[in-house]
């Protein structure tokens, strides 16, 4: 970590306006000031170190999230774990969406570090998120909704318990939920 940086890490004011530069998201700027503040502390102030932070995005949307925050290269390798681990055992990809949700802020946290490391154009270049992983979010939730709905009418009655109806109705009411979020995060 730089001089430069260090000056941003050690005042609480200049870390949130360089992040609400940095992540073009005002509503998340408290919540990844906090967690770099802790990442700061755990480093005793000279550097970042890691320490357990939680997100909810990285949990469910793992490498999703890391694209959208311009994590590239993190999201890169967390993908070609996932379809490597998806492949052989499935449900090990769990503890995928564990570790982008425990790791996730310290990536984005890291990533904003190294921007301001390099310089003010780099950083500008750096900066912000990327809009398309929003627009494919919205792609993969109606494609899930649409299973769900074919799932939902194609049950056959007499297997069907009023469990399986209400975890698909429920399933449902999340996608609707989820698209109404991602359509308003969409600014034009």
């Amino acid at each position: 970590m730089n001089e430069q940086a260090q000056k941003i890490f050690n005042n609480p004011q200049l870390l949130r306006n360089k992040l609400a530069e940095f992540l073009r998201t005002p509503e998340k700027v408290e919540i990844y000031a906090q967690a770099a503040e802790k990442f700061y502390i755990a480093g005793n102030k000279k550097e970042l170190s890691f320490n357990i932070t939680w997100s909810w995005w990285g949990f469910f949307f793992a490498n999703g999230f890391l694209f959208y925050r311009k994590a590239y290269k993190s999201a890169i390798i967390i993908s070609i774990i996932t379809i490597i681990i998806g492949a052989v055992f499935p449900p090990l990809c769990l503890f995928i969406n564990l570790y982008v949700a425990i790791q996730g802020k310290y990536i984005v946290i890291k990533r904003f570090e190294q921007a301001l490391d390099a310089g003010e154009e780099t950083f500008i270049q750096m900066s912000g998120y990327a809009k398309w992983v929003l627009y494919l979010a919205l792609i993969q939730i109606i494609f899930i909704m649409l299973f769900f709905i074919a799932a939902l009418f194609g049950m056959p009655t007499d297997s069907a318990s009023a469990s399986h109806y209400i975890l698909i109705l429920l399933c449902l009411g999340m996608g609707i939920i989820s698209i109404k979020y991602i359509l308003k995060n969409i600014k034009y």
